[in-house]
């Protein structure tokens, strides 16, 4: 990657931040609700109108609870596990008798 490449992606960054923020700008003075998704590559803003707005807020609250829910059960089973590893007592390697031996 090359510093020219970055700055004008930057740029080019910047300024469809700035086109979104005026079309959001324009949609909450006519009294709409927005929605943005995002994703590493592109977002995409949907038009909620009051009848479905609840129901799908609560949907997605609803996704989100569980999905912080079962992050917080992987990291306590990662911490658990890395706990026990920590607990557990590293026993040495002895070396095999039978290789010591000399051959015959």
């Amino acid at each position: 990657m090359s510093y020219r490449r970055d700055l004008k992606r930057l740029r080019r960054a910047r300024q469809q931040l700035k086109r979104q923020r005026h079309a959001l700008v324009a949609l909450e003075l006519e009294g709409i609700v927005t929605l943005t998704l995002h994703a590493v590559t592109q977002s995409l803003t949907l038009a909620l109108q009051p009848e479905t707005r609840d129901e799908l807020v609560d949907l997605l609250l609803g996704a989100i609870r569980q999905r912080r829910l079962t992050l917080r059960a992987e990291a306590t089973r990662a911490r658990e596990d890395w706990q026990q590893g920590l607990a557990r007592p590293q026993q040495p390697t002895a070396p095999d008798e039978a290789s010591a031996s000399p051959a015959p």
